[in-house]
């Protein structure tokens, strides 16, 4: 139902005849109509930015612009900050998982949304895949840095990923990006689009020319493009040594949405930037819900690290 969450836990029962299961319900937000049997698996653990407990306030980025919370640690580091940036079709409530992780290290966070998210898409807009999507992100860079970060890490899960690659290139404030944490990354779109075209039943001839419309002039507004798709732009997986940022990343062998094999790609083609830790079999960006616990300690150990060199050089 619209308005409702419900976060379940672990199964109670399971009847094999019926096929049914019975889940413990953790926490639930809102209210469920009589009768109603449908709802929506997701990841995202948190209903709204209040259940953190957090002190935060929702901020626009620019004059006019979208909005972003913004969550202040009680104790925070008085320079180093974290964007927190989400994915195709998904909205700011599913960043709140990370924003725990960075508010134990004492880092303020920023969570913006952008133009064609689940919060946006009214406004007629679709995926770019990430290349006009940093444009709005960039504000948060802007952002950091006009209130006195020196250091900002982003925090990208699935196409937030591509857009915080894209921005260690593009972002005017790059300089300042100190590293990456990507959750679920996808760090080469042509193949995701093929793997998910090919997941969705359509044959591999048929499901190879999906990528070929969105990059073909022209033939590209048939998708709503507003300009073809640059896949080589779109690819660190396969060219050796272009990240040049220290990046973590998340991931597991149970996505089906983007395979594992392309962020082993990944880290073999950038070796002394990437740095990849493997989780137990989850589906897409469900890293954290899996594992809560490590899923912060990874992250703290690695900015702790990374941290630790920046002082040494500064």
């Amino acid at each position: 139902m619209p308005g409702t969450h419900i976060v379940v836990g672990e199964v109670l029962r399971q009847d094999a005849d019926t096929a049914e299961v019975t889940r413990e319900i953790l926490r639930w937000t809102g209210t469920l109509e009589a009768g109603a049997t449908r709802g929506s698996w997701t990841g995202q653990a948190f209903s709204s930015p209040e259940e953190l407990h957090l002190d935060f306030e929702e901020v626009q980025l620019a004059p006019g612009g979208l909005p972003a919370w913004v969550f202040h640690p009680a104790k925070p580091s008085t320079d180093v900050w974290v964007i927190h940036i989400h994915g195709l079709r998904s909205s700011r409530q599913s960043m709140l998982r990370s924003v725990e992780s960075a508010t134990r290290l004492g880092l303020t966070s920023v969570v913006p949304s952008y133009h064609g998210d689940a919060e946006n898409h009214a406004q007629g807009q679709v995926s770019h895949y990430g290349r006009l999507e940093a444009e709005d992100v960039d504000k948060a860079l802007a952002y950091a840095v006009q209130r006195g970060a020196k250091a900002v890490y982003l925090f990208g899960w699935s196409m937030g990923a591509t857009i915080s690659l894209l921005l260690t290139e593009t972002s005017a404030y790059r300089q300042v990006i100190a590293g990456l944490v990507l959750v679920s990354p996808g760090p080469n779109t042509e193949a995701v689009i093929f793997e998910n075209a090919r997941t969705a039943g359509l044959p591999p001839a048929i499901a190879k020319v999906v990528p070929r419309i969105l990059s073909t002039p022209g033939v590209s507004r048939l998708a709503s493009l507003t300009k073809p798709v640059d896949f080589d732009a779109l690819d660190w997986s396969r060219r050796v040594g272009r990240l040049r940022t220290p990046a973590l990343v998340l991931h597991s062998r149970g996505d089906t949405e983007v395979p594992f094999e392309l962020s082993a790609q990944f880290a073999k083609s950038n070796p002394e930037t990437v740095t990849l830790v493997e989780f137990p079999p989850v589906p897409h960006q469900c890293e954290w819900n899996s594992a809560p616990e490590r899923f912060g300690e990874e992250i703290a150990a690695w900015i702790k690290d990374r941290e630790s060199r920046r002082s040494e050089r500064s």
